[in-house]
């Protein structure tokens, strides 16, 4: 394949995942009307997933195996500066695609002159159940609303140019939950951003999420980002972070048991918004989840919930992405 004749490189990062990587492979070399190629990132994976990226004959597919572990943030930017297409796509291994994802995507930023196009996200449990879909602020709201939350989301629903990404030095690798976040800030500043309405690709949650896995660094990106971004919130007369980015926060620390980093969060919404009810949280969840069941039963239900809201409804190409898999069986197998 030469380089132009590739319109988008799908870059996907992997780390012992082959069978939630197969799934994800089978939906980009599975989508309509585009020319790309695909780069999986391999950070050092031990598992099967060498010899499963063996099987699969598709000269459209490249592997980059990278050893000592360099980190998702890194594994990402390895690939990118292999891109041959003039857009750049991610993937995370444990998340699908809809079929016309790239082809809807490419036109509307082309249509917008976007240097990123992003849509919403279908939410779906392991069982592939589906949870919620995202509701991303429109592109002319995103000044203010990406500096209190990550409203475009995570780097599956994303395509961008390749040229200003690389002119950025791609992802900062001094950050993984929020990596993400900080690139898309960054790339706002290079041009404006897209949307297709339709969600149009699945964001699977489970237990190995990294957001869920490294939440305990949060609040420290956190504020690497606030002093990063600091002159930009001025400019825009807001405050980095938002009520909802801490019910999110909140939503991963309550059930892996984190009372104290739960508790500084419930304070800082307490202060920040002079909620009595969430600084009495703040002593209630040190004390145990039992205290706040009995807050709420004394005060009644929550305005807001710690969990984000959106609707429920299952897109037509998701069962279908969701049993995909790329990988042929082993001889014999």
């Amino acid at each position: 394949m030469t380089d132009s004749a590739v319109e988008v490189t799908v870059v996907i990062p992997t780390r012992n995942r082959a069978r939630l990587l197969g799934r994800a492979l089978a939906g980009v070399l599975g989508q309509q009307e585009v020319r790309l190629e695909v780069i999986v990132a391999d950070d050092c994976s031990d598992d099967e997933t060498a010899s499963a990226l063996g099987r699969v004959d598709d000269p459209r597919l490249r592997v980059i195996r990278l050893s000592p572990r360099q980190g998702v943030a890194r594994a990402r930017n390895t690939a990118i500066a292999e891109a041959h297409g003039t857009w750049v796509a991610f993937l995370d291994d444990d998340d699908v695609w809809a079929p016309h994802k790239l082809r809807r995507q490419i036109e509307s930023a082309r249509k917008n002159e976007a240097a990123l196009v992003y849509s919403p996200a279908v939410v779906v449990d392991e069982d592939g159940r589906v949870k919620l879909v995202t509701e991303p602020a429109a592109p002319a709201a995103l000044g203010r609303a990406m500096l209190e939350t990550n409203t475009i989301g995570t780097p599956s629903g994303v395509v961008a140019l390749t040229r200003a990404i690389l002119d950025l030095d791609g992802f900062d690798d001094r950050l993984s939950t929020f990596a993400d976040w900080d690139l898309w800030l960054r790339l706002l500043q290079r041009g404006p951003a897209a949307m297709v309405e339709e969600p149009l690709f699945a964001y699977t949650e489970h237990g190995t999420n990294m957001h869920v896995t490294q939440i305990g660094a949060a609040r420290a990106e956190l504020s690497y980002l606030a002093r990063k971004h600091k002159a930009l919130c001025r400019t825009q007369g807001v405050r980095f972070g938002s009520i909802s980015l801490s019910r999110w926060l909140l939503s991963h620390y309550r059930p892996q048991g984190r009372r104290v980093d739960a508790a500084r969060e419930y304070a800082a919404v307490g202060i920040r918004h002079r909620s009595a009810r969430d600084l009495g949280r703040a002593v209630g969840v040190l004390l145990g989840e039992r205290y706040l069941r009995l807050g709420r039963a004394l005060v009644g239900p929550d305005r807001d919930s710690d969990k984000p809201q959106g609707r429920r409804a299952a897109p037509l190409w998701l069962a279908e992405a969701l049993t995909g898999n790329a990988f042929p069986l082993p001889a014999g197998g």
